[in-house]
This record gives C-alpha cells, structure tokens and sequence, in this order.
C-alpha cells in the first residue's frame, strides 16, 4: 500500500491493482503503538503470513516496488523507517523468534492467537522464457541472479576508434532486456582495469573487482559496489587495495 498526496494505492504481487482510496487529508502522526494485522472499528483481524513488513517515509514507485520484490533489506536504506524480515531468527531457536524493528531495534510482541512460525517465504520465479544474450567482450564473469536481474561482468577489447573498457551489465530475467550498464574503467582509480572472476552480489548491491598492474610490476585492486536497481554507484570512490595475488569472488559481511 503506497501513500502519496491523499491518494492510496494498493499492489498485490508488486503490481498495482484497480482498488484505490482518496483520504479528505493528510496523514496524522500518532503516539499509538505501531500494530500490525490488529481489529479496528469493528472490523475483523488479518488472516494470513507476513514474512517481511516494511514501513517508509517516501512514497514508493511501482519501479521501487518491482524491483526490491525479492531483496533482503538490512534496514540501513534511506527512508526506511520500520522492517521486519525476521532476518535475524535463527531456525534452531524458536525462543528467539520475536518480532523487532530492525531500523531501529525496537522489540516488539505478538496478542491473540498471531505467533512466529517458521514458513518459506516468496521466492523469485524463474524466467518463463528461453532466451540467449550476445557477449563480445572477454572473459565474462558471471551470470549472477538477484532480486534485479541477472549480473554479468565484461572485458571488451578496443575496436577501431572505440577503446577498450570493463563493463558490469543487468539484464531483465524473463525478457533479457538491458537494465543498465555500469562502466567500470570509468569510475576507477587504477590504470587499465581488468575484471577478474570476481562478481557477487547481496542486499540489492552489487559488487565487482578489478585489477591492473603498473609499469613496475605493482598489482591493485579495487572493489566497486553498485546500486542493483540503478547501476548507480554506491560509495563515493571504489575500495582501493594493494594486491598480494589477483582479486578473487568478494564475499558480502
């Protein structure tokens, strides 16, 4: 449900449906305690799961909706307010399975007959499609499946009056259609990068290596993290390293 202007939204399966509601005004802030599923004016309880509740500040595009369809937020993304994924319970030990707002650590409870189960939660479908993408560059690395699409990584050699350069693409998993390309050689410190196979990805970022060594025989490593869902960089320089041996799959804390 996406709040914006006095107008409600309603999506089911991250997509909008034909059911909206226009509030006379704004939003009330209340000191109430934040509930979730509970009976109100007489109507009647949520029936059902939740596996992952998320509560933010700014109104929510279908493309913001779409694409974190999957992802497993931390609950450190801008504008988030509430989450709970229940993350942080351990399957072993059910004493730990509570409720809490992992934005700001909040506990939180359960009333009547709600409980925490363990069930398996919405899983990403698998394309539909059969379908083939073109690569010219060498040595790709990848293909690496996220919330969204599908990662790989590129070295393409120079061509005539195009110059070489190191590439991290994201493909549509059902259409093969290019969502964005981030330049990695563009964005990079070090002369001459070269993509390794180092390629992965975790909580909607995306993280790539690249290596090059100078004319003194000085190997360097950089790390770059890149915004799954925009291409986007996401720290303001790449991680700069000094390297003892070639860079090798980074593995997400």
């Amino acid at each position: 449900m996406v709040f914006d202007q006095n107008q409600v939204t309603f999506y089911k399966d991250g997509l909008p449906t034909n059911e909206t509601l226009t509030l006379s005004g704004d939003l009330q802030v209340s000191g109430a305690t934040f509930q979730l599923g509970p009976a109100v004016f007489g109507t009647s309880p949520f029936h059902g799961q939740i596996t992952d509740a998320r509560v933010w500040n700014v109104p929510r595009t279908p493309a913001d909706i779409q694409s974190n369809l999957y992802t497993t937020f931390t609950g450190k993304e801008p504008g988030l307010v509430m989450l709970d994924n229940f993350s942080y319970c351990d399957p072993a030990v059910p004493a730990g399975w509570v409720l809490r707002n992992q934005v700001l650590g909040y506990a939180g409870g359960v009333s009547g007959s709600a409980a925490v189960v363990p069930v398996v939660g919405p899983q990403q479908p698998m394309p539909t499609n059969v379908w083939a993408y073109p690569i010219t560059g060498v040595a790709p690395q990848g293909p690496v499946i996220t919330a969204q699409g599908l990662l790989y990584a590129e070295n393409v050699a120079a061509q005539g009056n195009t110059p070489a350069g190191n590439y991290l693409r994201s493909l549509d998993v059902q259409t093969n259609a290019l969502n964005w390309t981030y330049s990695v050689h563009d964005n990079s410190n070090i002369p001459t990068p070269v993509i390794p196979a180092s390629l992965s990805a975790a909580n909607g970022v995306a993280y790539v290596g690249a290596q090059a060594t100078d004319a003194s025989g000085n190997s360097f490593v950089e790390l770059h993290a890149v915004d799954g869902s925009t291409g986007q960089s996401v720290w303001p320089t790449p991680a700069q390293f000094t390297a003892l041996s070639l860079a090798t799959k980074p593995v997400a804390g």
